[in-house]
C-alpha cells in the first residue's frame, strides 16, 4: 500500500495477543531425546580437571633440586639449568618454571625466560629486612 508520494503507509496496529494459529505439542519423549543429543558427556571430575590444570610441567630426568629455606622455590643443583631456581608455589601461573634470582639494593627480582620472552617479577624487599 503506497501513499500519494510513493511512501509506504503505516498499517493499523492490531492486537498483539490472540489465539495461536498452530499449537505445538511437546512430549516428554521428544524433549528427552533433544536433551541427550545436546548433552556433553564428561568423564572427569572437577577435582581431576583442577589437579591436571595446576600440575607443574615435568622437569628433565636427572635434575636435582635443593629447597631454599623460608622461600617457595628450590635451587637447581644438577642439570642443564644448574644455578637457577625452580618456582614451587602451588597454583601459581609460573609453578614449575625456572627463573634467575636477581638482587638490586633492597629489591629482589625473579627473571623468567630470556631475550624477547623475558618476564620480570619484582618483590618489594628482601625477607627479614
Amino acid at each position: 500500500m503506497r501513499g500519494a508520494r510513493g511512501a509506504l503507509k503505516n498499517r493499523r496496529a492490531g492486537p498483539t495477543t490472540g489465539p495461536m494459529r498452530h499449537a505445538i505439542k511437546a512430549s516428554a519423549a521428544s524433549a528427552a531425546t533433544a536433551t541427550t543429543k545436546n548433552a556433553v558427556k564428561t568423564t572427569k571430575s572437577f577435582a581431576g580437571e583442577l589437579a591436571a590444570a595446576t600440575k607443574a610441567p615435568d622437569r628433565p630426568d636427572g635434575e636435582q633440586t635443593k629447597k631454599v629455606a623460608g622461600h617457595p622455590y628450590a635451587r637447581i643443583i644438577n642439570g642443564e639449568d644448574k644455578g637457577r631456581y625452580l618456582n614451587q608455589v602451588a597454583g601459581s601461573p609460573r609453578q614449575g618454571e625456572v627463573f634467575r634470582l636477581v638482587e638490586r639494593g633492597d629489591h629482589v627480582f625473579h627473571v623468567y625466560g630470556d631475550g624477547k620472552n623475558k618476564v620480570i617479577i619484582g618483590l618489594d624487599k628482601k625477607p627479614g629486612v
